[in-house]
């Protein structure tokens, strides 16, 4: 087996190639994952959202979920320590801690500069957070957002990203998890590059997540997928999380999070009862109540064929654009019978209109 090198590094000699042997970890580095698949000890995350979509509220329930371990969107956590760099005033912060256990496991730099800070500043800051992780071991950094406290005159320039960014090695070598929040570009964007200004920050990253809405058409769907691209086998590349309605956690609803047919049946069925007249598709998606979570196109239209299939529903219609697919619930023989008998007496009283005086 190959050995360690003869001629260790010398400020001389900094150029000292390693052996397979030396790139074995150290036996006492740490790298089980804080948070399953995103949070790994000596990596850094990056998590891409829009304004107001979760970040700082997932953000507050992993740092609650930090202080004795568990679960967080149906993913194991383990306990640790964090640090917050936040842009938020600790107001914000005292109450959320209000619903949730942030005490004794957390510390924070609210809102640590005036402005945008300078290089020194943000050097200044990491060092000191260096120097807790010395006194007591820091297992998790986030900064929230990123582009608000670093010292970036332009997110666009690589080179200033870069020298934002990697400092953050002096934290990661240490092997303290670095979670960095972030905006996305304006307008569509590419799955995987939905970070907002130059593509150097994402390749600093070792784990990209990108947050969405899973129904656009409800803002109050408290539902969120994660899509992730990452150099560990780990971090599952598509995963459906749900904000519980009290606050203090996500559930986790795996790699679709569409309800299932028994979920969406009530709501479905109420929606037909109350109709004046049968819904097409687009019709039953438009009235969707927002206090159900909304299934997508293609999962509404298999429950409708199920439901149709099964006899609940009944669908009329050819299915073209002038004569769309439309659905009802089926007669009752007295509603059938009713039918019938207006139909009757309007044959009826259109041939008395049309036989001559």
């Amino acid at each position: 087996m190959d050995q360690h090198p003869d001629s260790p590094a010398t400020p001389d000699n900094p150029f000292v190639p390693l052996s397979y042997f030396d790139l074995k970890p150290a036996a006492d580095v740490p790298r089980e994952w804080l948070w399953k698949g995103y949070l790994l000890p000596g990596a850094v995350t990056l998590l891409t959202s829009l304004w107001k979509s979760g970040k700082s509220t997932l953000l507050s329930v992993l740092l609650s979920r930090l202080k004795n371990g568990g679960g967080l969107g149906g993913l194991p956590v383990r306990a640790g320590r964090a640090v917050v760099v936040s842009e938020e005033p600790r107001e914000l912060w005292w109450e959320r801690g209000l619903n949730l256990h942030l005490d004794g496991h957390v510390q924070w730099f609210c809102r640590p500069f005036q402005g945008k800070p300078t290089t020194e500043q943000w050097l200044d800051l990491l060092a000191e957070i260096c120097r807790m992780h010395d006194r007591r071991p820091v297992d998790l950094l986030a900064i929230d957002p990123l582009a608000n406290l670093a010292p970036l005159r332009t997110e666009n320039d690589a080179a200033e990203m870069l020298k934002a960014v990697s400092p953050l090695q002096r934290l990661t070598g240490r092997g303290v998890s670095v979670l960095l929040c972030h905006h996305p570009k304006k307008g569509p964007v590419v799955p995987g590059q939905a970070a907002r200004g130059s593509g150097a920050l994402s390749a600093c990253a070792d784990i990209l997540l990108e947050m969405h809405s899973v129904c656009k058409r409800n803002p109050r769907d408290r539902r969120r997928r994660l899509r992730a691209y990452s150099r560990y086998a780990a971090t599952p590349p598509r995963w459906v999380i749900e904000w519980t309605a009290d606050g203090t956690d996500y559930l986790g609803l795996g790699t679709s999070g569409e309800p299932d047919f028994a979920q969406g049946w009530p709501v479905l069925l109420a929606l037909l009862q109350n109709a004046a007249a049968p819904l097409t598709r687009r019709e039953i998606l438009r009235t969707w109540p927002e206090s159900a979570a909304a299934p997508a196109k293609q999962t509404l239209w298999r429950w409708l064929s199920r439901a149709v299939g099964e006899g609940k529903a009944v669908q009329e219609g050819i299915g073209t654009r002038s004569d769309p697919y439309r659905y009802s619930l089926p007669l009752t023989p007295e509603e059938r019978q009713a039918n019938y008998v207006k139909d009757l007496v309007r044959r009826l009283e259109r041939d008395a209109r049309r036989a001559p005086p």
